[in-house]
């Protein structure tokens, strides 16, 4: 064993034979330039179907490029620039760290070339001119355009493939690298793998059948002495060693010659200090004990893993959805990537079961709370589609912290498993509870699963009920901000205050009732149903009473204080979401009241912004500012799970045209905008600028799962029936191509 300066985590480098590749031989990995304004459709190496999406270039993207880990595995970045960027592989959470060093540097000709862009005074000899970055997670699709004469381009990806839990909980990330050499003569190349900024340690040279690798042991991060952690770097073929730290491919290229050198990145990280000071350990170390062992289970799956990666793949790009969406369905897993952790059981004590613990934050880079309910309400359908285990998982744990009064947790804590946070977002969060409840119902048809919740979910939605305190059958909103403040607000917006009824969170509690009336009658509690029933149709009749300006739905009335809001607000009717997505009837009085506001967002809230659909806006056309900071007035902004809610309410009301519009406006200026955050979606997006409103990596847009339903005019039963759109996608990850 020796000790070595380490710079990265699991290098393997494989030679194949020039023009050998995994699925038709082709001259580059994509036909499209850079072009980060316009929406592209085009060939892509292994994809039958053309692919939509858009190509940047290499300095276009302020927030860095795409994430590539599983659920629950840290992940590393693969930025345009070449570089590494934003990881989490090293548990070092919440936040991660930005080592910004290339991943790959070229010697040929006496020279040593950085294979990435400049930065700042950075004085490496740096070769590449311009980069064409495509990403369709979780494979990115790079070329590099070098200033000396080779060809460079790289294929990333990583085994997330829907259905399929543990190759989609494996700490590793490949990288097909193709070099070409563009001139006449034959050409002498070392191709060096090394990026700075991971730990150093003790290096343990082995073989791994002709493969050679070392692994390197080192100090777990944020973890008592002596507890460790390792990584591993190998090589396979002629021409491929390990030296200094480093891999290197070293050989000769023909004139013209492309030839393919494979990479594998793996990590053995197992160990998470939370904030309480507890040590936990990731799920993925029940089953590996070592990046050796990563390693040995993850060479022989690579060309299967990526055969059925991109198999998923062709049936979104082969579908009937437009391409826009196509773009966001394959990208936005991303935030699930970014966002989640799975906990192993450990503890004897531990109250969850041997199948881990799967926790989602609603953003670790910008507010690193974990499971927090109306975020996991909004972001839950990737999960809840293609991974439901993990989403029965996750609804347990709320039930284990559910209050006696039928109150569920808001949290589970700030990056904490065992702090549950209450009284916050609560007349929501309740109903969202309930809801998500009786969708894991629909996706899995599971009456045992109800039979097993029911309680809960009554529990919840009577405790949402107890929140109308002036017993008008419509449920208050509860702000818990103080004098001048605006946070906690209480609702999704978190720094705006809605005070008395307000047509959001009232209307939501509506559908809650509708939906739980259902779930009772198939649950055969004809008492509880025939309560609820008498106290929505009464709620129906108070809505228009109290929030109906003539227009559209007032933002608020506090009918006690005479305060109010009586902006128009986009997602005033979210309540034709809730019940449109599990095929339930409107929890409204009158359609034709409806059709009017509709009438009114689209005169009001679409046209106010060319990035979008502006949260609330005043019947003169002037943008209401209310909530918020002097920077972020969350009023004026575009929040995702509004602007998501007011088109299903569009689409499930024939409203097509105006539906689509919504999601379009969004997603375009979300890749296409002046600021293109394609892997870094915001909680909301300023109507100004087109950038964020408040925050990056928002679990919250993982909401256009269900787009297709939308779309479709279907319900969550209809989507997940055999020959339906999920169920292609699993099939597609079952069989491969």
């Amino acid at each position: 064993m020796r000790s070595l300066l380490i710079r990265y985590f699991l290098t393997v480098i494989t030679l194949v034979p020039s023009g050998t590749l995994a699925f038709a031989q082709t001259e580059t990995l994509f036909d499209a330039s850079a072009n980060p304004e316009e929406l592209q459709t085009f060939r892509v190496d292994g994809l039958n179907a053309k692919a939509s999406g858009t190509v940047y270039k290499a300095n276009s993207l302020s927030r860095g490029g795409m994430p590539l880990g599983g659920m629950g595995t840290g992940y590393v970045t693969f930025d345009p620039t070449g570089r590494l960027g934003l990881t989490t592989a090293l548990n070092n959470y919440p936040y991660g760290i930005y080592p910004n060093s290339p991943f790959f540097r070229l010697q040929t000709d006496g020279q040593d070339y950085s294979l990435a862009t400049p930065v700042g005074n950075d004085n490496e000899n740096c070769a590449v001119e311009s980069v064409d970055y495509f990403g369709h997670f979780p494979v990115v699709d790079a070329r590099f355009n070098l200033s000396v004469p080779f060809g460079f381009e790289c294929r990333a990806f990583c085994p997330l493939i829907p259905g399929n839990y543990e190759s989609s909980n494996t700490p590793v990330v490949f990288f097909d690298v193709y070099l070409s050499n563009k001139t006449k003569e034959m050409k002498d190349f070392r191709l060096i793998f090394g990026p700075n900024g991971f730990p150093t340690g003790e290096i343990d040279d082995y073989r791994e059948g002709d493969w050679a690798i070392f692994q390197t042991t080192h100090q777990a991060l944020n973890t008592p002495e002596g507890t460790l952690a390792n990584y591993a770097l190998g090589v396979l073929g002629e021409g491929g060693k390990t030296e200094n730290g480093v891999a290197v491919s070293a050989g000769k290229l023909a004139p013209n010659e492309r030839r393919k050198i494979s990479f594998l990145l793996a990590w053995y990280e197992p160990y998470i200090r939370e904030n309480s000071g507890r040590v936990e350990t990731n799920f993925y170390a029940t089953r590996f004990e070592s990046a050796k062992d990563v390693v040995k289970q993850s060479i022989p799956q690579k060309e299967e893993w990526l055969n059925r990666v991109l198999a998923t793949q062709d049936v979104v790009y082969a579908s009937h959805y437009p391409g826009w969406l196509q773009e966001q369905l394959i990208n936005i897993p991303t935030a699930v990537t970014k966002n989640t952790l799975w906990i192993a059981k450990t503890r004897p004590d531990d109250w969850f079961s041997s199948e881990g613990l799967p926790l989602v934050s609603e953003s670790l880079v910008a507010c690193p709370l974990l499971d927090t309910l109306p975020c996991r309400y909004f972001g839950q359908w990737y999960q809840l589609f293609f991974f439901p285990k993990l989403q029965r998982l996750s609804l347990e744990n709320t039930r284990y912290f559910q209050l006696r009064n039928g109150e569920p947790p808001f949290a589970t804590g700030q990056f904490c498993i065992r702090d549950p946070r209450y009284h916050c977002q609560h007349t929501n969060g309740a109903g969202e509870y309930a809801q998500m409840i009786y969708h894991y119902y629909l996706r899995t048809g599971d009456k045992e699963f109800l039979d097993d919740f029911w309680p809960s979910m009554k529990s919840a939605i009577d405790f949402m009920n107890s929140l109308d305190v002036d017993g008008d059958s419509l449920t208050e909103d509860h702000p818990h901000n103080f004098g001048s403040d605006t946070y906690p607000a209480n609702v999704p917006m978190d720094q705006w205050p809605f005070y008395g009824v307000s047509s959001y969170t009232a209307g939501k509690c509506l559908a809650a009732l509708e939906i739980g009336i259902q779930a009772a009658e198939i649950e055969g509690d004809v008492g509880t149903a025939k309560v609820w029933r008498e106290r929505l149709d009464k709620g129906k009749k108070r809505f228009d009473e109290v929030l109906w300006n003539g227009d559209y739905y007032n933002t608020y009335v506090d009918e006690k204080t005479g305060r109010k809001n009586d902006a128009c607000l986009s997602c005033q009717l979210s309540a034709l979401w809730c019940v449109g997505i599990v095929g339930l009837p409107s929890p409204f009085e009158d359609d034709a009241k409806i059709q009017k506001a509709f009438d009114s967002i689209a005169k009001l809230n679409m046209r106010a912004s060319q990035f979008g659909m502006v949260n609330a806006v005043f019947s003169d056309g002037t943008i209401c500012y209310e909530g918020g900071t002097a920077d972020s007035v969350w009023s004026a902004g575009n929040f995702i799970q509004c602007n998501a809610m007011t088109a299903g309410g569009f689409l499930y009301n024939g409203r097509r045209e105006e539906g689509l519009t919504t999601i379009k406006d969004s997603l375009d200026t979300i890749f296409r905008g002046p600021i293109p955050l394609p892997w870094s979606q915001p909680c909301g997006l300023d109507m100004k600028t087109g950038g964020s409103c408040f925050g990056f990596d928002y679990l919250d847009h993982v909401i256009c799962w269900t787009y297709p339903m939308l779309y479709d005019g279907q319900s969550i039963q209809d989507a997940v029936k055999d020959g339906g759109f999920i169920q292609s996608i699993l099939n597609a990850a079952k069989k491969g191509k």
